[in-house]
């Protein structure tokens, strides 16, 4: 269970340079299904996807540290933390599209 927990506090890591290259330096092609013609404020849709990303690995890392101390099993957890804000994250982007 160890290296699994390694493998996702790993990954937090990378959710978090992620979320730091969208918010700081705007790079919104790192967002998947982005289309730059349809995004009306690409400051606000960096700042919206950096905090979620930040949010994301916060808990990541905490869901993996806490699996690596008791040894247990963290993959529901992971999971469901990540669908859940990947979910939020696809339903905020709406509001910074293009009005037709």
């Amino acid at each position: 269970m160890f290296l699994l927990n390694f493998i996702f506090f790993l990954s937090g890591f990378i959710f978090i340079y992620f979320g730091y290259m969208i918010w700081r330096y705007k790079k919104l092609w790192l967002i998947a299904g982005y289309n730059e013609k349809r995004v009306a404020d690409k400051e606000g849709l960096a700042r919206f996807t950096g905090f979620y990303l930040f949010l994301m690995s916060f808990i990541i890392i905490v869901i993996s540290i806490i699996g690596m101390i008791f040894d247990i099993n963290t993959t529901i957890p992971y999971t469901i933390a990540v669908v859940i804000i990947s979910i939020r994250m696809a339903f905020g982007h709406r509001k910074f599209e293009k009005k037709y």
